[in-house]
């Protein structure tokens, strides 16, 4: 079981595809959500730090 601590949320445009560089060298997590719900107006990004194995 993976536990992750979330530490930052934003919302950015969804020609924003920089967000989806991965980082080799962090433990984390990214998770990209629409705003609003069901839409394609925004991006809600969710960044989290993995805390245990």
């Amino acid at each position: 079981m993976y536990k992750y601590v979330v530490y930052d949320y934003f919302e950015v445009t969804p020609d924003a595809i920089d967000i989806l560089e991965q980082h080799y060298n962090r433990k984390e997590l990214t998770l990209v959500t629409c705003v609003p719900p069901g839409t394609y107006l925004r991006r809600g990004i969710i960044k989290a730090k993995l805390v245990e194995m």
